[in-house]
């Protein structure tokens, strides 16, 4: 009865070793000679915005997973098109279904959508450990316009998600043609943009800044900047080109998502290739344009205009190029 019992003992410690080797991943060299337990590590984030939002994190689930290859990517944007926050907390505060998902499946590696969706199943859907707002073009110029409405979404949002830490995005300015109010050029809107993102970061209202527009403004005063349709780096005047100009875009949001959850990760080590084939097979919502593939350079150059930014949010950095 006794080797009976030590056999059963046997068998179950078998099981949970099994058991546990499959939760755990393989080992991998981390800290030096170390080696270290690599953990599957879930990472959910919530973006309100417009087609601007697109932009910035289309590819951006992509680049954390390709410098953290053991985050589990859940990215949702939540968007009405060409719309300021007003809209969004309108449709928040009447309980309307007036927005689109889109959202990352990290299991399948692609971008699915859906319509009529009502932001509160959204925001409870469980816990966000970042939630990123958005500002419209128009409104992000000015803080009287942008401070009332990320008030109200940010008390809003804190009523259900009090853990969560809050973003804003800087937005990336209209091209360097003038723009539509027939004066303001690339670099002064964007200082409007930023002037409006330091004020609400300093409000206390968010806890980070995103700076994906000084990100692209670096890249404009580069050689980046003869990519686009448009040009300076642009499909339409409004919106980023595929490839370089929204891979900019979402270096610097990437970058930003990783700092805010502490992972010691960098874009520079990002080998990730945008192509026309890679940005069908994940699915990107909204294209615009056509793919500017880029070359090695070009992809140096990008990652530098986007730490740079991250590095100094506020500023327009020269790069060396």
């Amino acid at each position: 009865m006794r080797k009976v019992w030590l056999f059963f003992l046997f068998v179950l410690s078998c099981i949970y070793s099994c058991s546990a080797e499959n939760d755990w991943e393989s080992l991998s060299p981390r800290g030096g000679d170390s080696l270290s337990v690599i953990i599957r590590e879930e990472l959910h984030v919530l973006i309100l915005g417009n087609s601007l939002s697109r932009d910035a994190f289309s590819y951006a689930p992509a680049v954390i997973n390709n410098v953290c290859p053991n985050v589990d990517v859940d990215m949702r944007v939540l968007y009405v098109n060409g719309k300021p926050l007003s809209t969004h907390w309108g449709f928040i505060s009447r309980k309307e279904s007036g927005f689109v998902l889109d959202y990352y499946s990290s299991s399948e590696g692609k971008w699915k959508g859906e319509y009529a969706v009502n932001a509160d199943d959204v925001l409870m859907s469980q816990n966000w450990d970042v939630i990123v707002l958005q500002e419209g073009s128009a409104n992000a110029r000015s803080l009287s316009t942008t401070l009332p409405s990320v008030e109200n979404i940010v008390n809003y949002i804190r009523l259900y998600q009090q853990k969560s830490k809050i973003a804003y995005i800087l937005i990336p300015s209209l091209a360097g043609r003038k723009d539509s109010l027939g004066v303001k050029l690339s670099d002064e809107t964007w200082e409007k943009n930023a002037s409006t993102a330091k004020d609400i970061q300093e409000s206390g209202l968010v806890d980070y800044v995103i700076p994906c527009g000084t990100a692209i403004q670096n890249a404009r005063h580069t050689l980046l900047d003869k990519y686009g349709d448009y040009g300076h780096l642009s499909f339409d005047g409004r919106h980023l080109q595929e490839g370089i100009p929204c891979l900019t875009d979402a270096f610097a949001a990437a970058q930003s998502i990783m700092d805010i959850m502490g992972y010691a990760a960098s874009v520079s080590t990002c080998n990730l290739a945008i192509t026309q084939r890679f940005v069908e097979y994940i699915n990107v919502m909204g294209r615009h344009g056509s793919v500017i593939e880029g070359t090695t350079a070009d992809y140096g150059l990008s990652k530098m205009c986007a730490l740079k930014a991250v590095q100094n949010p506020y500023c327009i950095s020269a790069i060396d190029e």
